[in-house]
């Protein structure tokens, strides 16, 4: 947690348990935690490609804050 921000780092779940529940569960631990710890805000960072991430976000009522990018030479 920094100024109020927890970050999520590396979520993952293997192919094998997902469409259970697990990521979902796991997000609602995540935001007990930060907001037990004083935060006010959780927040993560994932590609635009990675479809059933984002539709899960979005699912939670999270929004898109930022894009980044990745630049190759």
């Amino acid at each position: 947690i920094h100024d109020n921000i927890a970050m999520i780092h590396a979520l993952e779940v293997l192919k094998t348990r997902r469409r259970a529940g697990l990521a979902r569960h796991m997000m609602g631990v995540a935001a007990k935690w930060a907001q037990d710890h004083g935060a006010h805000t959780l927040a993560l960072a994932v590609t635009q490609a990675n479809g059933p991430a984002n539709a899960l976000y979005s699912s939670l009522n999270m929004r898109v804050m930022g894009k980044y990018t990745y630049w190759l030479k």
